[in-house]
């Protein structure tokens, strides 16, 4: 009789997506003993974490190579636990046989506090950590006073807080019922408090999640207000010490790598195929994109004559690619772009080069918006599953919130954490980052980087008055330069900020755009959720099938733009912002369809939120599942949920706190009795209002 084999087959997995849920499947999936296929569009990995080395040039013909840029810069809530404890089981050097005792968890540094900036005003620190003393306490206390003297009243502090209690006290499983279909604006009575509580709530808001107070839902904003105040978490918020593919991504890869997850970068899902025999998915068809991609971009570079720009792209491609291409930074490569531009390019990777594949299993780690293409695309998909829908009216629910860098060639001491412009038009956020950061090689001459969000980029300028999405690259950075240096410089004052200051004298050769913010060459998937058409979307998300209709007329019309004139830009990688009612339509990781799971930061999960911790926990509750339809014996992901939070187990008797101050009259000193009481029963209570300075 023929010998049977005694090797247990194992599943396989292809994960499509290679951000942080993606990353995250794939390191749950493999370490559980699947055979895993992770599947990016982009010749890198990271998603919206990715950092990247770019140069940059001026008017003038100067180049600098080898800046560091992302696309935002990356913060970690001390709130957060799925990332972390994934960050804790990455090997420092990537290498499971090495420095067993360091994982990448060690590169997160402390924040210790903020500074809010406002247009004609002193600038007001906020603390950070957690009081350990009394007179941290009282520098708490401080920062309330200042906060008062803005026009806050007590009475105004006390109905939030109050607010947030009744929020907390409400059973779980009512208060999606209560408080989803709520805006934040009504939850917390707006319309009756003091303008200077509406200015807090609106830029807070902004800044936080690029969302308007009057659209973002009660439930998603109150839940993140209870864990920024009151969750006791083990670390504090954090930063990294180091360009975040650097010191984080590229570590994750070299691991996954080593344990044997095959790494596919530069492969777009072009389809889903089903089998033919019931709800299941029998292959994925992917294109090899970059060089598609980049071949249109060339071209409109060499139509507008733009012999740099062209230059950088293949550069660009060829060095992620790994090619031995001779185009370079030379001067002689920007002279002869034109001859040398076509034969280098077409030398590599055709543009159509398909790849088909099969597995067991098959997770969508992909945005909102592009998962909602696929959706759409589908009638076999949504006969299947017809919930799924459900994604493509959630994927109108997105905003902006991308970043730019400032080169500097003199060190800047302006604030040892974040800095919040609080009431600038366009949301800014921002962080000198070379201050955390640890042995980061630099180009000659830079000094100093800031890197600054945009979050409102539908609110016009304040000097070049546009909105931000309606300006160039070059207008975006100037505008925004303009409102960093009025909220630092005062009259009469010596000068915070000054161009000259700038490694180039001027904006001008001194910045870097994200490069998701970019013009029409994804027109055919990201038009329909361009910002031009913003308002016609959500009133075809009001009507049954409105919004594939418009899917439907983009498809048919590939080649007509979406926008008037070459400067409206688009954001190819936007946020999801939890509006009102919209929690209904957020999908659970395991779908109708027998194979196919969701790992996105849109799913439902507790942390609720469009970040990098969402991403994490959607990608364990999609591993869970799998587990689950595998019959697998190896242990589950572990979840965290806002009820395991150490300090929630006496949040109700903190909170009554709030009842005993006096009404209007109440004052900060009968308040420091509170914040002392807070800072014994919760390592981070006392934080009063602090972190309603920063995005998640």
């Amino acid at each position: 009789m023929p010998l049977q084999s005694s090797v247990r087959r194992r599943h396989k997995v292809i994960v499509v997506g290679g951000g942080v849920a993606g990353l995250t499947a794939a390191h749950e999936l493999i370490e559980r003993d699947f055979e895993v296929v992770l599947y990016e569009r982009r010749m890198e990995f990271g998603g919206k974490a990715t950092s990247r080395r770019v140069t940059v040039s001026d008017p003038s013909g100067g180049v600098i190579d080898r800046l560091p840029a992302e696309h935002g810069f990356r913060f970690f809530p001390g709130w957060y636990r799925h990332l972390p404890d994934t960050m804790g089981r990455i090997p420092l050097g990537g290498r499971r046989d090495r420095e067993k005792e360091h994982s990448v968890l060690d590169h997160l540094v402390p924040t210790d506090r903020n500074l809010l900036v406002r247009y004609g005003r002193e600038p007001m620190p906020v603390v950070l950590y957690s009081p350990k003393s009394v007179a941290q306490a009282r520098a708490l206390v401080a920062f309330a006073r200042q906060l008062m003297a803005m026009g806050l009243p007590a009475r105004d502090v006390s109905a939030f807080l109050t607010r947030l209690a009744e929020f907390v006290r409400t059973p779980e499983e009512d208060r999606e019922r209560l408080y989803d279909r709520t805006s934040w604006w009504d939850f917390i009575e707006a319309d009756q408090r003091s303008e200077a509580l509406r200015a807090l709530i609106v830029a807070t808001t902004r800044t936080l999640l690029a969302a308007k107070a009057e659209q973002a839902s009660a439930y998603t904003i109150a839940l993140l207000a209870v864990r920024t105040l009151f969750d006791s978490p083990l670390r504090s918020d954090a930063v990294l010490d180091g360009p975040t593919s650097e010191v984080w991504i590229k570590p994750w890869l070299l691991y996954l790598e080593g344990r044997g997850v095959e790494l596919k970068a530069g492969y777009e899902l072009d389809s889903i195929h089903f089998d033919g025999k019931g709800p299941r998915i029998g292959s994925l068809s992917f294109v090899r994109s970059e060089s598609g991609v980049c071949r249109r971009q060339l071209r409109e570079a060499l139509r507008s004559n733009d012999r740099t720009s062209a230059a950088r792209l293949l550069r660009e491609y060829f060095d992620r690619s790994g090619s031995n291409a001779s185009v370079r930074t030379s001067e002689a490569s920007l002279q002869s772009i034109h001859s040398t531009a076509a034969a280098e390019l077409n030398s590599f990777a055709p543009v159509d080069e398909r790849h088909t594949a099969d597995a067991d299993f098959y997770v969508f780690a992909l945005p909102a918006e592009q998962m909602a293409y696929y959706v759409s695309r589908s009638a076999t998909m949504t006969s299947y599953a017809p919930s799924l829908r459900r994604i493509v009216q959630l994927s109108t629910a997105l905003d902006w919130m991308a970043g730019v860098q400032f080169y500097f060639k003199f060190p800047l001491d302006i604030a040892p954490g974040h800095i919040v412009c609080g009431d600038s038009e366009w949301a800014l956020t921002a962080i000198e980052q070379t201050q955390f950061w640890r042995d980061v090689a630099l180009p000659k001459g830079v000094q100093a980087i800031l890197s600054v969000d945009i979050s409102a980029w539908g609110q016009k300028g304040r000097f070049v008055r546009k909105e931000a999405f309606n300006c160039t690259r070059h207008e975006i950075a100037t505008e925004v330069w303009e409102q960093l240096k009025a909220s630092f410089n005062r009259t009469n004052e010596p000068e915070v900020l000054r161009d000259e200051m700038l490694i180039k004298g001027t904006v001008a050769g001194s910045f870097s755009l994200d490069d998701d913010i970019v013009d029409r060459y994804d027109r055919k998937k990201h038009a329909f959720f361009a910002r031009g058409v913003d308002q016609a979307i959500q009133r075809a998300a009001a009507v049954a099938e409105g919004a594939q209709v418009l899917l439907e007329s983009a498809a048919e019309h590939p080649d007509a733009p979406f926008v008037f004139g070459d400067r409206l830009e688009f954001n190819a990688e936007p946020l999801l912002v939890n509006r009102p009612g919209f929690l209904q339509l957020r999908p659970a990781a395991r779908t109708p369809i027998e194979n196919m799971f969701l790992a996105a930061d849109y799913v439902r999960t507790a942390t609720n939120l469009a970040c990098m911790e969402g991403a994490n926990e959607a990608a364990r509750h999609a591993t869970n599942a799998i587990l689950d339809t595998s019959g697998s014996r190896y242990p589950r992901c572990k979840t965290w949920s806002l009820q395991d939070g150490e300090a929630l187990a006496g949040m109700a008797s903190v909170l009554s706190l709030v009842n005993q101050w006096p009404g209007a009259g109440a004052s900060l000193e009968t308040a420091s009795g509170a914040l002392n009481t807070l800072s014994a029963l919760a390592g981070r209570a006392t934080d009063h209002l602090k972190q309603f300075w920063k995005r998640p």
